[in-house]
């Protein structure tokens, strides 16, 4: 279709035929991604926090210089950036497989084995 009509009707009917020929070209593997671009998008989510600890969210905030919304954003990044289970299983094995393993005929003892620093 002509991008010249002002019709909204042929302006859906532009955008269709558009799609179809992008998603042609892409299970042909002619697909042109030079005009393609992504960029991060920030969303915004609505929580419900108690008063009593967002009023001491924004105490800790003020203290640090910072905004609830930035310590959120940061606490959020922290504990997605934490490695799976599958990835220390993972990590675990490849230091294992490295390692001799040789304690050099050293033997503890359980009492060794199982002591804890004493408080005074």
């Amino acid at each position: 279709m002509n991008a010249a009509y002002s019709d909204s009707t042929c302006l859906v009917a532009i955008a269709f035929d558009e799609a179809a020929s992008a998603a042609m070209a892409w299970s042909s593997g002619n697909l042109d991604t030079y005009y393609v671009r992504t960029y991060p998008v920030c969303v915004n989510v609505t929580l419900s926090i108690d008063e009593e600890i967002l009023a001491r969210a924004r105490e800790l905030a003020a203290r640090r210089r910072t905004s609830v919304n930035q310590l959120i954003r940061n606490y959020l990044e922290e504990i997605v950036s934490e490695p799976s289970l599958a990835e220390v299983v993972e990590e675990l094995d490849h230091l294992w497989s490295e390692s001799a393993g040789d304690s050099g005929g050293r033997r503890w003892t359980r009492e060794e084995v199982h002591e804890r620093g004493r408080v005074s």
